[in-house]
C-alpha cells in the first residue's frame, strides 16, 4: 500500500496535471519544428498513401482516420516526448485518453498503426501504471486491472523499485515497466463512435 508521503505526492502530481498541459500545449504552438530529441521522428518518416490521416499543430500529431487500424477507436501519434504524467494530461486536455491496450486484437491494432507510419524505432507510453498501489497495473487513473499483457521477456522487473508506468518497446511493440518520469513517445486514442445512453420512456 501507499505510505503516507507517496500519497502526497501521488495527489500533487494529479494536481499539476492541468498546469503541465497548459504550459505543453503553449510551448507546442509556438513551435514551428519538433524539439531536437524528436528528430527520429519527422515528416520524412511518413507514408500516407492508403489511408486518410490528419497532422497538425506544425506537424505535431498525426491521425488516422481510416477502419483499416481499429473500426471502434482513432489513435494520435505525438512527434514529441513527455513523461507519463504529462503524456497522459495532454491526451485528456485534448478530449482523448492515453492509449490502453485490453486485448490481442487492440495490440495489432495498435502495432498496424505504428508500423504503417515507420514509427517502430521509438518507445511509446500508454495508460498502463501500477500508481494507485504500486502492485497492480491497470490502464489509466483507478481504471481496470491488467488481464491482457503482452510483457516482453524478463518484464516487468521493476528496476530499482520504481518502475510504475508501461510502454511499448521499440521495433518489437512488446511492454515494458518503466520509470514515468523518463520522457517518451506516446499514443492517445479515441472512440470513433461514442457510446450514448437511452434512456427508455
Amino acid at each position: 500500500l501507499l505510505s503516507q508521503s507517496d500519497k502526497m505526492l501521488f495527489s500533487k502530481k494529479i494536481l499539476l496535471l492541468p498546469v503541465i498541459t497548459l504550459l505543453l500545449l503553449a510551448a507546442v504552438d509556438s513551435e514551428e519544428t519538433t524539439t531536437s530529441e524528436s528528430d527520429e521522428l519527422s515528416k520524412g518518416d511518413i507514408t500516407c498513401e492508403d489511408y486518410d490521416t490528419t497532422e497538425d499543430r506544425s506537424g505535431q500529431l498525426i491521425v488516422s482516420h481510416d477502419a483499416p487500424f481499429s473500426p471502434q477507436r482513432k489513435y494520435i501519434v505525438t512527434l514529441i516526448k513527455l513523461n507519463w504524467f504529462a503524456a497522459y494530461a495532454f491526451c485528456e486536455q485534448n478530449g482523448w485518453s492515453l492509449v490502453s491496450i485490453e486485448s490481442a486484437a487492440e495490440q495489432f491494432q495498435v502495432q498496424n498503426y505504428i508500423n504503417y507510419f515507420n514509427l517502430e524505432s521509438s518507445d511509446f507510453w500508454t495508460s498502463g501504471n501500477k500508481l494507485t498501489d504500486l502492485q497492480n497495473f491497470r490502464w489509466g487513473y483507478n481504471g481496470s486491472k491488467f488481464s491482457y499483457t503482452n510483457w516482453a521477456m524478463g518484464r516487468p522487473d521493476n528496476f530499482m523499485g520504481g518502475q510504475h508506468c508501461v510502454k511499448l518497446l521499440e521495433n518489437s511493440l512488446k511492454w515494458d515497466d518503466d520509470f514515468c518520469e523518463n520522457s517518451h513517445h506516446f499514443i492517445c486514442q479515441m472512440d470513433r463512435y461514442p457510446t450514448t445512453n437511452i434512456v427508455e420512456s
